[in-house]
Parts: C-alpha cells; sequence; structure tokens
C-alpha cells in the first residue's frame, strides 16, 4: 500500500531505497512480492518482510544493518561495534581502550600518547625529549635540569666567545698593519 514502510533489507527487484523504505521507481511495472502503481512512486508492500540478520549480537549500542553488519554508535568500530575508536590513534605503543581513550605505554601521556615523560620528571621549566631525557632552559642543568648553572648560560658563552675571537682579528689585522675598518 502507498507508504507502507517495509523493513527488509535490500529492496526487491524492480524497487529502489535504502533498505528500510523500499519504493517502486516511477513509470515502471513492480512485480511480486512488491506491489505499486506505474504512475507514480509508492512504498512497497512486502508479504515476507525478512529482517537484518547479524550471527553475533552488535554491541555497544550498535544497530544490526544487515548480513553480519553493524551501525556502530560513535566512539565504537568493528564489524560487530565490539572495538573502541580513539580518532588520532594511540601512539608509542599506546592501546585504544574505551572510546577516546589510550593507555600509553611506559615513558608516554597525553591524549594519543604522544608527550613523552621522563622520570624522575624535569624540573626549573625543562621539557622531556622523546628520548626520554630533559632539555633544560638557559641557566639550568643537570639530568633533570635540577641544578642552577654558574656564571654565564651557553648563549651568552658563545656571544662572548665571538666577541673574543673579533677582537683577535683585530689585532691581528693592526699587527700587520691594518685597521679594524678597512675593507679588501
Amino acid at each position: 500500500l502507498p507508504g507502507d514502510k517495509v523493513l527488509c533489507g535490500p529492496c526487491p527487484e524492480g524497487m529502489q531505497g535504502d533498505g528500510l523504505l523500499c519504493m517502486g521507481a516511477s513509470h515502471q511495472n513492480c512485480s511480486s512480492p512488491a506491489s505499486c502503481s506505474s504512475a507514480q512512486s509508492v512504498s512497497a508492500n512486502v508479504t515476507s518482510p525478512q529482517p537484518s540478520t547479524c550471527k553475533r549480537p552488535c554491541r555497544n549500542g550498535g544497530e544490526c544493518v544487515g548480513r553480519n553488519k553493524c551501525r556502530c554508535r560513535s566512539g565504537w568500530k568493528g564489524r560487530f561495534c565490539n572495538k573502541a575508536h580513539c580518532p588520532g590513534g594511540c601512539r608509542n605503543q599506546g592501546k585504544c581502550m574505551a572510546p577516546n581513550t589510550c593507555r600509553c605505554g611506559p615513558g608516554w601521556s597525553g591524549k594519543n600518547c604522544r608527550k613523552a615523560q621522563c622520570s624522575p620528571p624535569c624540573s626549573n621549566g625543562g621539557k622531556c625529549r622523546k628520548s626520554g631525557k630533559c632539555k633544560c632552559l638557559s641557566g639550568f642543568a643537570g639530568a633533570t635540569c635540577q641544578e642552577r648553572r654558574k656564571g654565564r648560560s651557553r648563549k651568552e658563552n658563545k656571544k662572548k666567545s665571538r666577541r673574543k675571537k673579533m677582537k683577535k682579528v683585530d689585532f691581528i689585522k693592526q699587527y700587520l698593519g691594518h685597521s679594524a675598518s678597512d675593507s679588501y
């Protein structure tokens, strides 16, 4: 009858639809098991609908939509919706344990297990590298950046070294009879 919904999986031959609602194509005669008129699109009236079947039940709120096919709810994937989904994946030997929840491998943390963890943790603003060693801020040193450097930082030492080299070049030029402002 026109307007009847049919939950039958694939539409019968000569019909079109999404598998939940089968419609006769306009200007076509529909044959058994569906009946429709030739002048308009109507819903199929199937005498013996075959419900979708799945050998195993769909898990985690999933819905069986065809032969062993489940439509999974957000956060789940797999043939029977039994695998948790973590967008972006779990890196560095991490495992997706529940939707959007990674269990990270040793030495890693964060949503997708991409943030390295140092043990013991870095101090004084130091950052943990993927190697598991701390990269210290200027003015700090040690395995966990726990020691304050005495004197100048590395950056300041490089500047001082450059100034020393320039003074030597100037001295050599003066010794050879050139002034430091002469250009070749």
